[in-house]
């Protein structure tokens, strides 16, 4: 059984092999563990839809080191690194803003506002 480090948390990105660009940044105590448990999701949202059309090609996402940070931190970490990735134009497949029970992003929230309002409901996010 291999050893987790319980001071340290790793926040890291999966890449597009096809491209080499971060689509999404997660947090983990084990990476190699981590990418397997992306790997095998069966979700329905952008994530898992992108790794999905990856695995349909024969590939997978790659996953990269960001930066190794005090456990007590990651929660900041993550969300510091989701949005400045974002600052630079990334297309992030991240449905929250980070950290454990993060918020969903205004461009998340706009868009289940979106799937679930009726033409008599308007929903603002300001």
């Amino acid at each position: 059984m291999s050893e987790i480090l319980q001071d340290k948390a790793f926040i890291y990105g999966l890449k597009d092999p096809r491209d080499n660009v971060i689509k999404y940044i997660g947090k983990t105590n084990r990476l190699k563990h981590r990418l397997s448990q992306h790997c095998r999701e069966k979700g329905n949202n952008r994530k898992c839809n992108w790794i999905k059309s990856l695995k349909k090609l024969g590939l997978k996402p790659e996953i990269e080191l960001i930066d190794e940070v005090l456990y007590e931190d990651w929660q900041n970490a993550e969300i510091s690194y989701i949005r400045l990735f974002k600052s630079f134009g990334a297309k992030l497949y991240n449905e929250k803003s980070g950290g454990e029970g993060g918020e969903f992003s205004l461009e998340t929230r706009k868009k289940i506002a979106d799937k679930q309002k009726k033409k008599s409901v308007f929903y603002s996010f300001n």
